[in-house]
């Protein structure tokens, strides 16, 4: 990502220079820029780059715009991994309502901010609308990438602390079960990511 990150920098600046910094395509740039960032840690610049991107949005291509709102998103992701959780929790909202009214509920960007939401309800205690959430997007995930896809550890995660958090242990085995077995076939997950979900896992079946 740190090489991604160069490479965003010198486009961004070469855009803004050619088109100027309200142009689609340096807004993109931004978006990208502003996720690259997160995904190094660097959260105060992704949330200042997200930020500002977000305003430049709204002034030049609007509200319900999709590149918008896949903005919107990740800034909600940026908060929440800074404990920012009511904020993040306002944003997601907002940006779920409006592509589900534009978009619906199992386009796959709606599915990735239920996703997000998901995981803010969890922060904020309210693990029975997580659940509901989670569900939706393992549903939703499934039918676009098959039910087998790595891409659905996350929101079984997502699903599991939601049940742990309602003292839902023996019914979350199932669930369990279902992210060992992913696991097992990806390789790609981050160290730290691997061990929390690990430590999780053990909550329900045990070590």
């Amino acid at each position: 990502y740190a090489e991604a990150e160069e490479q965003l920098l010198d486009v961004t600046s070469q855009v803004n220079d050619i088109f100027g910094e309200a142009h689609r395509s340096a807004l993109v740039a931004h978006t990208y820029l502003g996720e690259v960032q997160a995904k190094l840690g660097k959260l105060e610049q992704a949330e200042a780059v997200l930020t500002e991107t977000d305003r430049l949005y709204l002034d030049s291509l609007g509200r319900d715009n999709a590149w918008r709102l896949y903005n919107a998103v990740l800034l909600a992701g940026v908060y929440l991994q800074q404990e920012k959780v009511e904020q993040a929790g306002a944003l997601a909202e907002e940006v779920i309502g409006r592509q589900r009214a534009t978009l619906g509920d199992t386009h796959l960007d709606t599915l990735i901010t239920a996703a997000t939401l998901a995981g803010i309800r969890n922060r904020q205690g309210r693990y029975g609308e997580a659940e509901e959430l989670s569900r939706q997007v393992i549903t939703g995930f499934g039918a676009i990438v098959g039910d087998d896809n790595a891409a659905l550890i996350e929101p079984n995660h997502t699903l599991l602390l939601s049940m742990i958090g309602q003292g839902e242990i023996s019914e979350a085995r199932p669930v369990a079960l279902k992210i060992q077995e992913l696991m097992e076939q990806d390789t790609g997950i981050a160290a730290d990511k691997r061990e929390q979900i690990l430590q999780d896992l053990a909550q329900v079946l045990g070590d």
